[in-house]
């Protein structure tokens, strides 16, 4: 258990920091300056946590990471944050940023040269070009779909295309399923695709379908006058027939075959 003179000295120390925190910046004379020295330590309070990013801290942590690299892929296990790598006097450094606060809140850049012209305004400092520093094939993408706030996607590229599916339609009631309209719209592909297959099929000069009618009227119309005899055209019709059923045959066995070959 923890002892109770103990938590309080803690609560006691903090508010005592915090509460001398708030009368520099509010004074007059010492506000400025005092802004000016936490900005340059990377120093910034607030009631409920304390938080500090100096450049001591990036060089330890960037010879952490290159002595042990797994370190890395501890801070990119976090939820909000990321590791990013920065060049600083010819020397690679990194540090661990909130990843939303510094997409949102900065410019895109390439390299330092980019980022001279602007300053940052807490510090008056030159910016400096971040890059996230990941894996070989693991990449940062940012998903913007407005009015919502942006989706941001750490991983292989190839999954988001698996995992994330796009619709122009979004449904008015709350109980109806997103995915409703490609429902519908590919089962009516479908249902119209089985019914043109069947009407070919159905139209196939065969016994017992309706191309043996559909041939029987072609026959009667057109070869009335080349083949007079009657009996001589319904001869021609069964040779066409008994050919037309054993092309259908022999396509039905050989998609049967190719099937069970598998």
């Amino acid at each position: 258990m923890i002892p109770v003179p103990l938590v309080v000295c803690v609560l006691g120390g903090w508010c005592f920091v915090y509460l001398t925190d708030v009368l520099l910046k509010l004074s007059d004379s010492y506000g400025h300056g005092y802004e000016v020295w936490l900005g340059s330590k990377g120093l910034s309070l607030s009631p409920f946590h304390i938080r500090w990013q100096t450049s001591l801290f990036n060089r330890l942590f960037s010879r952490c990471a290159r002595i042990n690299p797994h370190a890395l892929y501890l801070c990119n296990n976090s939820l909000t944050d990321l590791c990013f790598s920065y060049t600083k006097l010819q020397e690679r450094e990194y540090a661990c940023l909130p990843v939303r606060k510094m997409l949102s809140g900065s410019r895109v850049c390439r390299s330092n040269a980019h980022c001279l012209t602007h300053t940052d305004p807490d510090t008056h400092s030159p910016s400096v070009c971040v890059t996230p520093s990941l894996e070989n094939q693991t990449r940062l993408i940012r998903i913007t779909h407005p009015p919502n706030t942006q989706m941001l996607f750490v991983g292989f590229p190839p999954h988001l295309q698996y995992a994330v599916s796009l619709t122009n339609f979004a449904p008015r009631f709350g109980f109806l399923n997103l995915d409703l309209p490609v429902v519908m719209e590919t089962f009516c592909k479908y249902v119209v695709s089985l019914s043109g297959a069947l009407a070919v099929v159905n139209s196939v000069p065969c016994f017992a379908l309706d191309g043996q009618w559909m041939l029987s009227a072609l026959l009667e119309a057109t070869l009335v006058t080349v083949v007079t005899d009657r009996q001589r055209r319904e001869l021609i019709g069964f040779f066409l027939l008994l050919g037309g059923s054993a092309l259908l045959a022999a396509n039905v066995a050989l998609g049967l075959w190719m099937v069970t070959a598998r």
